[in-house]
Protein backbone atom coordinates (compact mmCIF):
# COMPACT_ATOMS: atom_id res chain seq x y z
CA UNK A 1 0.00 0.00 0.00
CA UNK A 2 1.09 3.83 -0.30
CA UNK A 3 2.41 3.43 3.35
CA UNK A 4 4.69 0.58 3.02
CA UNK A 5 1.90 -1.86 4.40
CA UNK A 6 1.39 -4.83 2.76
CA UNK A 7 -1.63 -7.00 2.42
CA UNK A 8 -1.87 -10.47 1.64
CA UNK A 9 -3.52 -12.04 -1.14
CA UNK A 10 -4.76 -15.43 -2.90
CA UNK A 11 -4.57 -15.13 -6.87
CA UNK A 12 -6.06 -17.88 -9.05
CA UNK A 13 -5.08 -17.34 -13.20
CA UNK A 14 -6.51 -19.34 -15.60
CA UNK A 15 -4.46 -22.57 -17.26
CA UNK A 16 -3.75 -20.26 -20.13
CA UNK A 17 -1.38 -18.12 -21.83
CA UNK A 18 -2.15 -14.62 -22.30
CA UNK A 19 -3.97 -11.59 -20.39
CA UNK A 20 -7.09 -11.97 -18.06
CA UNK A 21 -9.69 -9.67 -16.88
CA UNK A 22 -9.50 -10.22 -13.05
CA UNK A 23 -12.17 -9.99 -10.34
CA UNK A 24 -10.86 -8.34 -6.91
CA UNK A 25 -12.77 -9.50 -3.67
CA UNK A 26 -11.64 -7.30 -0.45
CA UNK A 27 -12.47 -9.08 3.13
CA UNK A 28 -11.79 -8.01 6.61
CA UNK A 29 -13.43 -12.13 6.89
CA UNK A 30 -10.53 -13.59 6.06
CA UNK A 31 -9.77 -15.17 2.51
CA UNK A 32 -9.02 -18.49 3.94
CA UNK A 33 -6.09 -20.72 2.24
CA UNK A 34 -5.94 -21.26 -1.76
CA UNK A 35 -7.45 -25.17 -2.30
CA UNK A 36 -5.42 -27.73 -4.11
CA UNK A 37 -3.27 -26.40 -7.35
CA UNK A 38 -5.63 -29.28 -9.01
CA UNK A 39 -9.32 -27.84 -8.18
CA UNK A 40 -10.32 -25.59 -10.47
CA UNK A 41 -11.71 -22.10 -9.20
CA UNK A 42 -15.00 -21.05 -10.99
CA UNK A 43 -13.34 -17.66 -12.21
CA UNK A 44 -10.41 -19.35 -13.38
CA UNK A 45 -12.29 -21.77 -15.31
CA UNK A 46 -14.41 -18.73 -17.01
CA UNK A 47 -10.96 -16.81 -18.22
CA UNK A 48 -11.04 -14.07 -15.30
CA UNK A 49 -8.17 -13.55 -12.93
CA UNK A 50 -9.27 -13.84 -9.08
CA UNK A 51 -7.73 -11.88 -6.29
CA UNK A 52 -8.95 -12.25 -2.84
CA UNK A 53 -6.84 -9.97 -0.29
CA UNK A 54 -7.32 -9.54 3.69
CA UNK A 55 -8.02 -6.26 4.48
CA UNK A 56 -5.49 -3.93 6.78
CA UNK A 57 -5.22 -5.64 10.08
CA UNK A 58 -6.88 -8.68 9.35
CA UNK A 59 -6.28 -12.62 8.40
CA UNK A 60 -2.34 -12.78 7.20
CA UNK A 61 -2.69 -8.80 6.16
CA UNK A 62 -0.40 -6.41 7.89
CA UNK A 63 -1.26 -3.17 9.63
CA UNK A 64 -4.33 -2.75 12.57
CA UNK A 65 -7.67 -2.81 11.00
CA UNK A 66 -10.34 0.27 11.68
CA UNK A 67 -13.12 -0.61 10.08
CA UNK A 68 -13.78 2.02 6.44
CA UNK A 69 -10.95 4.18 7.57
CA UNK A 70 -8.69 2.27 4.88
CA UNK A 71 -10.90 1.23 2.42
CA UNK A 72 -10.48 3.74 0.03
CA UNK A 73 -6.95 4.04 -0.35
CA UNK A 74 -6.56 0.10 0.10
CA UNK A 75 -9.00 -0.29 -2.23
CA UNK A 76 -7.26 1.98 -5.25
CA UNK A 77 -3.65 1.10 -4.48
CA UNK A 78 -4.82 -2.61 -4.91
CA UNK A 79 -6.28 -2.11 -7.97
CA UNK A 80 -3.47 -0.11 -9.35
CA UNK A 81 -0.84 -3.34 -8.15
CA UNK A 82 -3.54 -5.42 -10.04
CA UNK A 83 -3.53 -3.58 -13.16
CA UNK A 84 0.70 -3.19 -13.33
CA UNK A 85 0.67 -6.93 -13.28
CA UNK A 86 1.79 -8.95 -16.36
CA UNK A 87 -1.48 -11.05 -15.95
CA UNK A 88 -4.40 -8.76 -16.04
CA UNK A 89 -5.11 -7.02 -19.54
CA UNK A 90 -6.32 -3.64 -17.88
CA UNK A 91 -9.70 -4.67 -16.97
CA UNK A 92 -10.85 -4.85 -13.05
CA UNK A 93 -14.33 -5.74 -11.56
CA UNK A 94 -15.10 -6.13 -8.00
CA UNK A 95 -17.42 -8.12 -6.21
CA UNK A 96 -19.13 -8.95 -2.48
CA UNK A 97 -21.74 -8.05 0.09
CA UNK A 98 -21.92 -7.12 3.26
CA UNK A 99 -18.49 -5.57 4.41
CA UNK A 100 -17.23 -6.37 1.05
CA UNK A 101 -19.78 -4.08 -0.78
CA UNK A 102 -18.24 -1.36 1.36
CA UNK A 103 -14.74 -2.02 -0.04
CA UNK A 104 -15.89 -1.58 -3.51
CA UNK A 105 -18.48 1.51 -2.83
CA UNK A 106 -15.73 3.55 -1.29
CA UNK A 107 -13.04 3.53 -3.47
CA UNK A 108 -14.87 4.16 -6.55
CA UNK A 109 -15.23 7.63 -6.97
CA UNK A 110 -12.05 7.44 -7.50
CA UNK A 111 -11.34 4.83 -9.28
CA UNK A 112 -10.76 4.61 -13.60
CA UNK A 113 -12.17 3.53 -16.93
CA UNK A 114 -10.19 0.08 -15.94
CA UNK A 115 -13.10 -0.79 -13.28
CA UNK A 116 -15.71 -2.63 -15.38
CA UNK A 117 -17.92 -4.02 -13.03
CA UNK A 118 -19.52 -4.12 -9.44
CA UNK A 119 -21.32 -6.94 -8.08
CA UNK A 120 -21.99 -6.50 -3.98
Amino acid sequence: MRDGVELSANIVLPDSEGTFPVIIVRTPYGKGELEDEDDEHPWMTSGYGYVIQDCRGTGLSDGEWFPVVNEHNDGLDTHQWVLRQPWCNGRIGTMGGSYLGGTQILPSPDAGDYWKAMFC
